[in-house]
């Protein structure tokens, strides 16, 4: 949620939340012993696979929202860019226009 809703995004949550999820699945990959007596393996295994599988969705939303960032706000600049030259245009053939006139 807090890279598609929020007005900015906070990619700082999504980055500790997704590192957090990668330190989970890396640890369980050779949990301790207190892991190992308290859950069963097909737990610890099942616990492991979602942290990794939920740390790569959120690092793809991250990679994903991180380029339409980037190509939005080149798009706005070609805009501005477009913008600012319609109006010189503009300017220079009233100008002109001016100048045949008097």
């Amino acid at each position: 949620g807090s890279l598609w809703y929020l007005s900015k995004p906070k990619f700082v949550i999504a980055m500790a939340l997704a590192w957090a999820m990668l330190g989970v699945s890396i640890e369980l990959r050779n949990p301790k012993q207190s892991i190992f007596a308290g859950y069963l393996d097909s737990q610890i295994s099942a616990v492991q696979i979602s942290a990794a599988f939920i740390a790569t969705i959120i690092f793809t939303a991250l990679i994903v929202r991180l380029i339409k960032g980037v190509i939005k706000e080149r798009y706005q600049e070609r805009v501005l860019e477009l913008t600012k030259s319609q109006e010189e245009a503009q300017t220079e053939a009233a100008a002109s226009a001016d100048y045949v006139l008097a």
